[in-house]
């Protein structure tokens, strides 16, 4: 566990003081036509209000994250599985009785029976987050989320940091308590480290789980923990005070209490009773500075569209509106520079795969052979060869297994390195694209906005089509001499191992592909949502301009003094000393 000190301030301004400025702002918000400000400061103070502080479960897939929430409420509410499952927010609260409510995009909130929690939390249900849901709600009368404390399930490494959507991105000023889930193999990702170091900016409280540890030894146990605790303390210049040790299966399944699962809840526990009033209070001031600088960023565009002649605000507009138009067409140059460096990861895979394939085909050819050889007097009905099918299956997927375990962290790497250079090439056109239109700052991107598609999702595949029969080996089977059968069913299933070996490790290949591909479109929506954002700013500030022809010099003075006034308050609201930014000219 890494604790750092809760910001001074935010012990010092009270709860009924932010409620307060908070309900200023969501006015001001109003007065601005700034809707989504508006609704932000409502939220915050709903959650003061609740006295409610945000427990998120992060981690790359595979870890068990759904597991351990599960565990920790002492139920089974999460889906989970072998392949990627959550693809939303889910937040457990504390109820009389279990319920759920999913909230959507179009502002609906729908009950949902929590037999029927899959349907739109589970990624095999809700692929992509098709339905449109905001955040799932989840309440259980459960001892570990008395005293306000909720639990987050999120999707992939990083999720809410992640910002895999939109949703996940509002997400991300919530979180108050950062439960980072490992594991013994491998202990800790590159991704998961800039997930860690994105998170302890803003998150004064880091809980470390080393989850699965009865799938370790001690000694084993002893270097994860070691590896893990100091990459992270070199990482963040922190020290980790504790890893907890935990196997939530164990817990969940058959109701075990190993290693350190006692330290984990007391932990949490002790968190909601003892910190509940500073997280609580820490969050609101966190939103409350977040949302007055979004404020003053409204207010310069809306002074500076008053103070600009007309002509040159619509030609502001104009520009960046032709760049924003001009962009899709370059955006062809861009895909060009994503093949490259998606060609250059590829071709480090395929060595990988290449070298697999020539140490593994004579071995398990040899051990076919051996097979054959010890079961040639399976005669009947053909067994012989339908067995011989059933082995080099077995071998193959025996054999890609391995390989894939060896291989998979690797291929992470290599969607990590593509997905850096995908973002850095993403970040250089937004700038040249912003740079013939008008320097109106723009949010980069970050290698965690496409982190969502890091995961392998690689599935044997027996192809089964190429074992049929003919009538030859039919004939064959049933009456041909043993050391004749043994030779037919070797010519056709010998090839068909080399062919299931070749095409697994193919799809391994194929798989990165497709991650790559998704990724890569994730970055194009990415850039249109941010010029797009750069856009409607502008445009914005051309409606004010319009509006400035029709009022007289005096009207125009008395908005600019209006605003420098809003904006003196918004300073003050935040305890900021720059209220002297906006004067009247």
């Amino acid at each position: 566990m890494t604790e750092r000190d809760l910001n001074a301030p935010a012990l010092i301004a009270g709860p009924a003081r932010l409620d307060a400025d908070l309900a200023r702002m969501a006015g001001i918000a109003a007065e601005l036509g700034v809707e989504s400000l508006e609704l932000d400061a409502a939220e915050q103070r709903r959650r003061l209000a609740d006295a409610r502080f945000f427990v998120a479960c992060i981690g790359q897939f595979k870890r068990g994250k759904s597991t351990l929430l599960n565990a920790l409420v002492g139920q089974p509410v999460l889906p989970v599985g072998v392949v990627p499952v959550t693809s939303v927010i889910t937040v457990l609260r504390a109820g009389t009785r279990s319920e759920a409510v999913a909230r959507f995009t179009s502002g609906v909130v729908q009950p949902i029976a929590l037999d029927d929690l899959a349907d739109v939390v589970d990624e095999r249900r809700n692929p992509e987050n098709r339905k449109g849901v905001t955040v799932v709600e989840v309440f259980l009368p459960s001892a570990i989320l008395a005293n306000g404390l909720c639990l987050v399930d999120t999707p992939g490494i990083g999720s809410v940091f992640a910002l895999n959507t939109e949703t996940t991105r509002a997400f991300l000023p919530h979180i108050d308590v950062a439960l980072i889930v490992v594991g013994p193999d491998p202990p800790i990702s590159g991704a998961e480290l800039e997930v860690i170091e994105t998170v302890s900016q803003d998150v004064g409280h880091l809980l470390l789980v080393l989850n699965k540890s009865d799938q370790a030894s001690p000694e084993q146990r002893r270097e994860v923990s070691a590896f893990t605790t100091d990459i992270v303390e070199r990482r963040l210049g922190r020290r980790i005070e504790t890893i907890f040790e935990v196997s939530a299966r164990d817990r969940l399944e058959e109701n075990r209490v190993t290693r350190d699962w006692p330290a984990l809840e007391h932990t949490l526990t002790d968190l909601a009773r003892q910190q509940r009033s500073a997280l609580v209070v820490s969050a609101a001031l966190r939103a409350r500075q977040r949302i007055a600088r979004r404020l003053r960023a409204e207010i310069d565009e809306q002074e500076a569209a008053l103070r600009r002649p007309i002509e040159e605000t619509a030609a502001r507009a104009a520009r960046l509106r032709a760049a924003v138009e001009g962009a899709e067409r370059s955006l062809q140059d861009l895909r060009f520079l994503f093949d490259a460096a998606e060609a250059e990861v590829v071709r480090g895979l395929d060595r990988q795969r290449a070298d697999f394939a020539q140490r593994a085909m004579p071995e398990l050819r040899q051990s076919l052979e051996a097979w054959i050889t010890a079961n040639s007097r399976l005669r009947a009905a053909g067994r012989l060869r339908a067995g011989a099918f059933d082995e080099a299956r077995r071998l193959a997927e025996q054999a890609i297994s391995r390989w894939l375990a060896g291989v998979e962290p690797h291929v992470i790497a290599l969607h990590e390195t593509a997905t850096r250079r995908f973002v850095q090439l993403a970040n250089e056109f937004v700038a040249r694209v912003m740079s013939d239109a008008e320097p109106i700052p723009v949010e980069p991107l970050d290698a965690v906005d496409v982190r969502e598609y890091d995961r392998p999702h690689f599935y044997f595949a027996s192809l089964m089509h190429l074992t049929a029969g003919t009538p030859a080996t039919w004939l064959m089977d049933r009456f041909g001499f043993r050391t004749a059968r043994e030779r037919s069913v070797s010519r056709q299933v010998a090839p068909y191992l080399t062919h299931i070996v070749d095409t697994n490790s193919h799809r391994v290949e194929n798989d990165f592909r497709e991650r790559a591909r998704l990724s890569r479109q994730q970055l194009e929506r990415r850039i249109r949502e941010r010029l797009r954002d750069a856009l409607r700013s502008a445009e914005r500030g051309l409606s004010i301009a319009n509006a400035k022809q029709t009022m007289a010099e005096q009207e125009v003075r008395g908005r600019l003094e209006q605003l420098a006034g809003v904006r003196n308050e918004v300073c003050a609201l935040d305890n900021d000393d720059r209220a002297s930014a906006g004067e009247v000219g």
